[in-house]
Formats: structure tokens, C-alpha cells, sequence
């Protein structure tokens, strides 16, 4: 049984640790089994999330339909517009499919396995009233069109909303899903809003590259950053100083869920 994990984009820590967790659940079920089941984690050949990678997903789905190469299938949706047809071909060719992390809700993917995205968004929210409550103005770094990120940008908005805070002019602004365009978007807003008090970052892509992180973070230490997710190397810039709150996730487990968990919405149960 071959089981294929789609992610986003590649060389992102989120999802290699969701490759990881898969690959983990495919060695026990294989024993629990006995016979030999393979996560086979392919990413798009893009380190950044957008129409590039989408349309890499796209040729991964077709090809996976085309030639029976997998059993199975869990993908992290780039694009909800673009991928929900080919989705709803993949379960039409008999191939069982589910999403992680980041959905199709209106496609017939079977399953999804992840964050409640409007609740997370309410966290990275509350922690900037917890950290902040006297208020202020901030900004959103996103990126366009993936639906989970949308999500926690309305739990960010709902949970701010009446409260001393108030969304800046400049904001939002999209990332791309690409720690060099993050950069350069966050820079805009300081600019084009000198009073800005907080950049509230609904992904981890910004603090991909550290040193470039905290050069930001050391020319402006009057704001208050707010970042989704907590890897390792996020942790260890938390711990030095370097970002003001954190709100992480399950990627591992994501990964392992996706694949064979007992769970009815999971791969292996319809295989």
C-alpha cells in the first residue's frame, strides 16, 4: 500500500514534520498489518506556497490518477479554486483522499485532518491582547488564496473586533507563503504606517530564515510580532528574544493521522 503526502511547498519545517509523523505511522501499521505500507511524501518543486506549487499539486494529482501510482492520497491545499476539481476527479478514479492542514471543505475529499484555523487565529489574537490590552494598531501578514490562512485571519479580526485594537490601513498584506516576500511586505507596513504597533504573521515563513528575522526584529523593536506555528528554530528565537508570542500546531501528528490513525476520516480505513 503506497500512500502519497502532498505538502504545500517543500523545505518547510511544518511539513517535514508531517512527513516525518507519516512515515512514522507507516512502519507500525506495516508490523500491525503485515504487509508493507509506504508514505511517500512528494513535494512541489518550490520552497514557497502559491501558484507555482499549486500548479506543481495539480500535475502530482493528475499524474497519480493517470498511472495508479499510489493507493492513497493526503494533500495540504494551496489553492481551494484550482485544486477542488482536480480533487474531486482523484475520488472519482477510486483513489481515497484526504486533506491536512489546510482544506477543501467543499470538494469530495473524505476527510480533513488539522487546525481549527478560526480558533488558532483567536489565539494569535488573544496573545496580543494578553501581551498589549492598552491596544493599538496592527497588521496581518497572510497569504492569498490558501483557505486555512483565511481562516486565521478572521479569528483575528473576530477576536480583536471592540477591543483598543484596530486593523492598520496597510494591512493585509500578502507574504506569498515566502520568507523573502514576508520580509518585504512587513517593511512596507512599517513604512507605510510608521505608527504600527504589531505585525500579527499567520504563518511561520518570515521566521524561516533567522538571521534575516532578527535583523527585522532589531530595527524595530517598538513592535510586537506575533507568528503562527513553533519549530524548533522558532522556539529557539522565542527563547532569545527574538518574538514576542507563538501559537503552534501538530504537524507530526497531522502526518501520522493523515496516513493510519483510527479515525474515520483517515487513508487507510477505505484501502
Amino acid at each position: 500500500m503506497k500512500v502519497a503526502l502532498i505538502p504545500k511547498s517543500r523545505a518547510n519545517a511544518f511539513f517535514l514534520d508531517s512527513r516525518d509523523g507519516c512515515l512514522g505511522e507507516a512502519s507500525k501499521e506495516s508490523e500491525k498489518r503485515g504487509v508493507e505500507i509506504i508514505c511517500d511524501f512528494i513535494d512541489p518543486d518550490s520552497k514557497f506556497e502559491g501558484d507555482v506549487a499549486t500548479t506543481q499539486q495539480i500535475e502530482i494529482l493528475e499524474n497519480i490518477i493517470a498511472n495508479r501510482t499510489h493507493d492513497g492520497v493526503a494533500i495540504s491545499i494551496n489553492d481551494v479554486k484550482r485544486l477542488t476539481p482536480v480533487v474531486n476527479k482523484v475520488v472519482k478514479a477510486g483513489i481515497p483522499l484526504v486533506t491536512f492542514d489546510s482544506d477543501a471543505s467543499e470538494s469530495l475529499r473524505l476527510g480533513y485532518i488539522g487546525t481549527n484555523n478560526p480558533a488558532f487565529g483567536d489565539q494569535l489574537a488573544k496573545i496580543l491582547l494578553q501581551l498589549k490590552p492598552g491596544g493599538g494598531s496592527f497588521g496581518i501578514v497572510h497569504t492569498v488564496p490558501a483557505k486555512n490562512i483565511a481562516e486565521r485571519v478572521e479569528g483575528v479580526r473576530n477576536r480583536l473586533e471592540n477591543t483598543k485594537w484596530f486593523e492598520s490601513k496597510t494591512s493585509p498584506k500578502d507574504g506569498q507563503g515566502n520568507p523573502l516576500v514576508s520580509f518585504e511586505v512587513m517593511g512596507e507596513m512599517v513604512l507605510e504606517d510608521p505608527s504600527l504597533d504589531a505585525i500579527i504573521t499567520t504563518g511561520m515563513w518570515s521566521m524561516a530564515n533567522a538571521s534575516a528575522w532578527k535583523e527585522f526584529v532589531n530595527n524595530h523593536r517598538n513592535l510586537t510580532n506575533i507568528v503562527a506555528d513553533s519549530s524548533q528554530g522558532q522556539y529557539r528565537l522565542l527563547s532569545q528574544g527574538y518574538v514576542d508570542g507563538l501559537i503552534g500546531q501538530m504537524p507530526f501528528e497531522m502526518g501520522a493521522v493523515s496516513l493510519g490513525k483510527s479515525n474515520n476520516h483517515i487513508v487507510l480505513n477505505f484501502l
